[in-house]
Order: C-alpha cells, then structure tokens, then sequence
C-alpha cells in the first residue's frame, strides 16, 4: 500500500505524462481519476498541477519550504509578541507574522489563548481585567455608594447597564471610527 504523497508523486507523473501528450486539464482530471479512482487527487489539484507543468515546471516534488505551517508556539515568541504589542497595541496580525516570520493562524492563537487578548476599536487589549482596572472599578463603586447615601435622589439620574463596561474612545481617524 502506497502512502499518500507516493499516490499524490504517482498522479503529478500522469499529469505531466498528460501534458507532454496535449491533453487539455479536464481530460487529465478524467483520466487521473478513472486510473487512481476518485480520491487520489482533487480536480483543483489536478488543475493546478497541469497549468504549472504547462507553463513548463519540470519538477513534480514540492516546493522547499512548501506545505503546512508548524505551529511554533514557544514561551519565548509568546513574550516577544507580548513586548511587541505593548509597544503598539493597533499592529495587525499581518504585520506580527512577518515581524517574527511565522504563520497567521500561530500568531491568531498566541493572541487569544495564550495573551488572552482580543481586538476592540482596532487595537488588541487584554480580555482580563488588570489590578489597576479592578482597583478603579471598587473605588469607582464605594464613590457611587458613598453619593446615592448622601443623596438618595442621585440615584434617579442613574444609568445602569448590564455587567459591561463602558470606556471613552476617541478615535484619532476616520478609519478607526468606522471600525
């Protein structure tokens, strides 16, 4: 039993034999499937493959460096990344991939699971409340109390919400109001 990249070396052979003889891409798609059977190769690959042999690729193995990314997720690069959004919080995924040369879908998940962070008025901030924060929250709360004691008809001009909180943004462009 041949494994799957030996069936997928096998079927880019017949592709390349099926360019060699003119057949269109749609013909080699019919015939790949008729010898290798229907899950061998997608029609997309097979299609794909027969424009790059056709343009004139000689090579059927991969690209170096081609595939599936690794996830390289190290408490080293989680810290990098941490420093490196401290000092701009409004740096897109895009900017952090390239900047340390990993993939989109590593730097995603070191954001959200390991940062716990996630992106509000385009800049990432921590999901978690900091000690600060939860500092200003129980002062805020005892000034509230303290106020609605002295004067209890305070407490009608009083709006309250849910367990959200609500922090003045004042966006510096246009672009980042619409977002």
């Amino acid at each position: 039993m041949q494994s799957g990249r030996e069936d997928n070396l096998e079927a880019r052979y017949a592709i390349k034999f099926c360019v060699k003889l003119s057949k269109n891409a749609t013909e080699t798609c019919e015939m790949i499937q008729t010898a290798y059977g229907l899950t061998c190769t997608s029609r997309a690959s097979v299609f794909r493959w027969h424009k790059r042999f056709h343009d004139g690729r000689e090579e059927v193995r991969d690209d170096e460096g081609f595939g599936r990314e690794r996830d390289v997720r190290t408490p080293e690069l989680v810290e990098k990344i941490r420093n490196f959004l401290d000092e701009d919080r409004r740096v897109s995924k895009q900017t952090i991939r390239t900047q340390f040369g990993v993939g989109v879908a590593t730097v995603h998940r070191i954001i959200h699971e390991d940062l716990n962070m996630r992106k509000i008025c385009a800049k990432f901030v921590p999901s978690v409340l900091s000690d600060e924060q939860k500092e200003r929250r129980i002062g805020d709360s005892r000034e509230m109390v303290e106020l609605i004691t002295s004067n209890p008809s305070a407490l009608g001009s009083l709006v309250t919400c849910d367990e959200s909180w609500i922090y003045c943004y004042d966006p510096e462009t246009k672009r980042w109001s619409s977002q």
